[in-house]
């Protein structure tokens, strides 16, 4: 059985970290006007306006933009090496 000290808690701690740091990723662009509040995955990515580049994990991602005249849920897939464009215009209805 493996040792049980701390320095064997702290390696198997960081296990589950390095293999999201490995995992493949995918781009993610918003084009937002005039500004949104985005979350992505109910992790809070503050406020951006115009063109944002975001990494992120392959996979299905729930992403939502918020202004104070519309907001707008959208479910995307990241594929890795890819682009995924997302446009926002809080004054147009789609």
């Amino acid at each position: 059985p493996p040792a049980n000290t701390a320095a064997h808690h702290e390696a198997q701690s960081l296990k589950p970290v390095a293999a999201k740091a490995n995992a493949a990723m995918g781009t993610v662009v918003l084009d937002i006007f005039p500004v949104a509040q985005v979350t992505i995955d109910g992790r809070d990515f503050g406020q951006a306006s115009g063109s944002r580049t975001l990494r992120l994990p392959v996979g299905g991602h729930r992403v939502v933009l918020r202004h104070s005249h519309r907001s707008k849920t959208y479910t995307v897939t990241v594929r890795a090496g890819r682009t995924t464009e997302i446009k926002f215009n809080a004054f147009k209805v789609e």
